[in-house]
């Protein structure tokens, strides 16, 4: 006694394979960098006044397609411009400086620069950020 015929476990198989192909998978991993990263990520944290820079790669598969990302968290700016466009600007020249830290700049094919104010009030932890995504070429 057969529950499953043999072209019904093909049909079932192909589906399953379609399925999974259609599927994201998202990998997040810490990125390398060269040997500039210290001296360059003082200069910045100094005279922006960020109390410290976060750093967070992914690596998205979607349909066949990969797509890899640098997230970079500057926490508590004290010289950050209230005006957007300044910001921007600001934003890039940041992103711009990052990826020559970088080993190998190619690697990623955005850069996502956030501006990230957070506070700790008791046991509870508040952030507030705000940010861009610049593709590599543009950087």
């Amino acid at each position: 006694m057969r529950f499953i015929k043999p072209y019904q476990l093909k049909t079932i198989i192909v589906l399953s394979l379609l399925w999974l192909y259609g599927c994201t998978f998202t990998q997040t991993y810490q990125p390398e960098f060269n040997g500039k990263k210290t001296a360059t990520i003082d200069s910045i944290k100094t005279k922006y006044g960020f109390e410290d820079v976060s750093f967070s790669a992914k690596k998205i598969s979607k349909s066949g397609e990969k797509q890899t990302s640098l997230t970079v968290k500057f926490i508590n700016g004290k010289t950050i411009p209230a005006d957007t466009a300044q910001m921007a600007t600001l934003e890039k020249l940041l992103g711009s400086q990052i990826k020559t830290i970088v080993k190998n700049p190619k690697e990623f094919d955005s850069y996502i620069i956030l501006f990230d104010k957070v506070t700790v009030n008791g046991n509870a932890t508040n952030e507030d950020y705000t940010g861009r995504e610049f593709k590599s070429g543009d950087l």
